[in-house]
């Protein structure tokens, strides 16, 4: 248990996360339910102790954000989580581009012939359950009103990485949703 509240108190916020869920899986594996019980608790504890208003949660470059999202997501519900994060843009839209950064999930580019890595960037191919799509998109339409679907091309893809290019993936992916 002390070992759970030191890695409640780890930075950046995905290891803290991570361990635990790992400790949770553990316990579970091992037929330890007082413990897996402990493990998600302290997730979910971690999780509701979290001000996701504060900017530096979003710009700290803790590249397995999504990580969390997703553990959050899924001992919670990602309604819930949608609805933090809505609640969140609703107050502070400024954190649009942010989050959008934050949300994204890493991916590689390798090599054809050998699969040697050429590259890794951020990229959104999906919109998960708990992204807050609709908030998104409105407080793009105020902050970031310049950033165009247009440099989408017609698979969802940007040349960049950057923080207008991955809001223009989400409104392009957002555009799609809408459009049966």
């Amino acid at each position: 248990m002390a070992l759970m509240e030191e890695d409640s108190r780890r930075r950046p916020l995905s290891t803290a996360v991570l361990l635990l869920a790992e400790s949770e899986r553990l316990a579970r594996d091992r037929g330890r339910p007082a413990l897996e019980e402990a493990a998600r608790c302290a997730l979910v504890d971690l999780w509701e102790s979290l001000d996701l208003s504060d900017p530096y949660l979003w710009m700290d470059g803790d590249a397995n954000l999504p990580s969390v999202l997703w553990e959050a997501s899924r001992r919670i519900s990602p309604e819930a989580v949608n609805g933090q994060l809505t609640g969140v843009l609703a107050q502070e839209p400024d954190l649009v581009l942010p989050l959008v950064v934050g949300c994204a999930p890493w991916e590689e580019s390798r090599q054809f012939d050998d699969w040697s890595l050429t590259g890794i960037r951020r990229r959104h191919r999906e919109l998960p359950p708990w992204f807050p799509v609709d908030a998104v998109v409105a407080a793009a339409a105020t902050v970031a009103p310049g950033v165009s679907k247009e440099v989408v091309n017609e698979f969802g893809e940007t040349d960049g990485d950057d923080a207008e290019s991955l809001l223009a993936q989400v409104l392009w992916l957002a555009d799609a949703r809408a459009t049966p």
